[in-house]
């Protein structure tokens, strides 16, 4: 960050106001997408890896479980979800592709 504002700041002495509010908009680009990044690092990877928990007994015990109709088959997928049951109370519900479940 410190190398694109130094870049900015010997462009305005340099270069026309124009050239330099297009680089002064590009430097400032590049901080937002470098803190972007660096956001996703830290967040995505806890985010796409969480373990099955039951929501009525809190069993960490979950299966996928077959699609029954079109739905569940055709735009659950779409949406990013599944059918999951747990395997203690039995309990179906729909969770995110991401949720680490068992194959039955």
């Amino acid at each position: 960050m410190n190398i694109v504002k130094a870049l900015a700041l010997a462009s305005s002495t340099i270069l026309t106001p124009t050239v330099t509010t297009k680089l002064r908009a590009l430097s400032l680009l590049a901080t937002a997408l470098l803190g972007i990044a660096v956001i996703a690092r830290h967040i995505v990877p806890t985010i796409m890896h969480k373990p099955f928990q039951c929501t009525d007994c809190g069993s960490v015990k979950g299966y996928a479980s077959r699609p029954r109709n079109f739905i569940e088959e055709h735009i659950l997928p779409v949406l990013g979800l599944r059918p999951v049951r747990c395997g203690d109370c039995f309990l179906r519900s729909y969770r995110p592709l991401f949720v680490i479940v068992r194959v039955r």
